[in-house]
């Protein structure tokens, strides 16, 4: 695994990283059910190795109630378990895919004009940032779970031809320079979780986590072009993958 500076400073990326997931917006189920995507990463875990969450754990810390009067914490447990409760029993992983978005930096093999590299193949590198290489560290309660994504490494290296490569770098503005070695992406994933490996937490950045599979739904890549407006220059779908409106109408025909 890839080790990034000291371990104060691995542990503050990686809490970066889960709150700004935990702080995200809830995501409502079809039964009006709200929960978050760290969430969602611990209901999969849990109902992988057959058992219960300790809400009580998960509630207890979170900043809402660590900082509530102690008057309102009991209301708040209260609140907070069932909600925790109801959403654990009703959520679907397959249905109901874990989604986030980080950024990225792009590298390319060749900087050479365009015009100098007609049929040769161009070799590009996206690096995410503030994370590790190969897995997706989640936050619930005092419990880290490290999400391995399958054939992330393909998706993150591709080998464009020349047709190929000119599309990408039209889109992403690198024919406009002539030496573009990097820019910044924007990258939404959505995760399937399939498995969990209960047996014993392995040691991640020097912080203990439980090991949990996922397949990639969809990664779109993406950069900002002003007035909310996106470019999309990278897009991968799996042939399972249906954008969550397309499930919902599925649903209700009993797919």
């Amino acid at each position: 695994m890839q080790k990034i500076g000291s371990t104060a400073v691995k542990f503050v990326s990686l809490s970066i990283f889960a709150v700004c997931l935990i702080f995200a917006a809830p995501h409502a189920h079809s039964q009006q059910l709200e929960y978050n995507d760290s969430e969602k990463v611990g209901f999969a875990f849990y109902q992988f190795i057959n058992s219960e969450p300790d809400f009580d754990s998960w509630v207890e810390n979170t900043d809402a109630y660590i900082e509530a009067k102690p008057v309102e914490k009991q209301k708040m447990m209260q609140r907070e378990t069932v909600r925790l409760r109801n959403a654990f029993y009703h959520y679907i992983p397959d249905q109901d895919l874990v989604k986030f978005t980080v950024k990225a930096k792009v590298e390319v093999s060749n900087y050479y004009h365009r015009s100098q590299m007609e049929g040769i193949k161009t070799d590009v590198k996206i690096t995410l940032q503030g994370i590790p290489e190969n897995y997706f560290p989640f936050q619930v309660g005092e419990m880290w779970i490290a999400v391995v994504a399958q054939d992330l490494e393909k998706l993150l290296h591709q080998t464009m031809s020349s047709n190929e490569y000119n599309v990408f770098a039209k889109k992403i503005g690198f024919d406009k320079r002539i030496y573009a070695l990097q820019d910044v992406l924007n990258i939404e994933f959505r995760l399937r979780p399939i498995s969990a490996d209960s047996e014993a937490p392995i040691m991640l950045a020097d912080i203990p986590m439980w090991l949990m599979l996922a397949e990639i739904g969809s990664m779109e890549a993406w950069i900002d072009v002003g007035g909310n407006q996106r470019q999309y220059v990278l897009e991968h779908h799996a042939d399972w993958y249906y954008p969550q409106e397309q499930n919902e109408i599925l649903d209700l025909y009993g797919r």
